[in-house]
């Protein structure tokens, strides 16, 4: 059988990577980043930052580093580093940072957001509400950022125009990129959301066992929208169980029958038209 992957071991905790100008750049601890244009060899290079570097991007010649102690720093080939002279803020951690429609867009702790032209001087962004406490990465596509965290809250805008709101996961949200017209999301518990022009569409289902026997279904979409949540005991045949149209992002139904009937039962949910 094939390999589809070569190991490099570079001894080091590699926490980000990026690729732009035909080289692959590698964000390590320590102010370390690890620099090749095949992939296979790598030679490290010090960024001149001292704390982990937790994300890196590629925009407009430019690659740009974000460190764990809030402070920044670029590079037009990945090797000779220039710190950013004047980023907003020292103390709180960032984690990711993206490039589109000109401008550089740093996340972080807290839910910083801080944006740049050029990659050296930046500007914090205030003007949205912040629902919980870390902003984890961010991508651009269709005209603007989206950027997720922690709750699977998201932020999305650009320039200094930014709205803050849930999704339909309570999940962390770790990565986020954009893709055959919409945003890719990964998080905690296996959480994978999809979104189109930036509005979370996609729904989860999930069940636990209550004291009496029954079971519990909880569904996780969009709110104003109805599901059909459908049972089978064999994957072919599907009977509604109950329809559901949510008021908020999270609703329940119960399947009273599930501790009287023997054998497997499996559910699902489908959106309504």
């Amino acid at each position: 059988m094939s390999s589809y992957f070569r190991d490099t071991t570079l001894g080091a905790s590699l926490n980000a990577i990026t690729f732009g100008g035909g080289t692959f750049v590698v964000a390590a601890d320590k102010g370390e980043v690890f620099a090749s244009i095949d992939g296979v060899q790598w030679k490290p290079h010090n960024t001149g930052l001292v704390d982990d570097l937790m994300g890196i991007g590629y925009g407009n010649g430019r690659f740009v580093v974000v460190a764990w102690d809030g402070t920044i720093a670029n590079s037009a080939d990945g090797k000779k580093w220039t710190l950013s002279s004047n980023p907003p803020s020292t103390t709180s951690q960032l984690y990711g940072v993206g490039y589109g429609g000109g401008q550089f867009v740093a996340v972080g702790e807290s839910g910083i957001i801080e944006t740049s032209s050029d990659a050296i001087d930046w500007t914090a962004q205030t003007n949205y509400a912040v629902a919980f406490g870390t902003l984890r990465s961010v991508a651009w596509g269709d005209n603007e950022f989206v950027a997720v965290g922690d709750g699977g809250w998201t932020v999305r805008g650009s320039g200094s125009d930014w709205i803050s709101s849930s999704s339909a996961t309570v999940n962390d949200l770790y990565s986020v990129i954009f893709t055959n017209g919409g945003f890719v999301a990964v998080g905690n518990n296996g959480t994978i959301m999809v979104t189109t022009a930036a509005v979370v569409v996609p729904f989860q289902l999930s069940a636990v066992f209550l004291a009496n026997g029954s079971l519990q279904l909880t569904l996780q979409g969009t709110p104003g929208s109805t599901y059909a949540i459908e049972v089978s005991t064999d994957l072919i045949h599907w009977n509604r169980l109950a329809s559901l149209t949510l008021t908020s992002p999270a609703g329940q139904s119960v399947d009273s029958a599930a501790s009287r009937i023997a054998g497997a039962r499996f559910y699902r949910a489908k959106l309504s038209p």
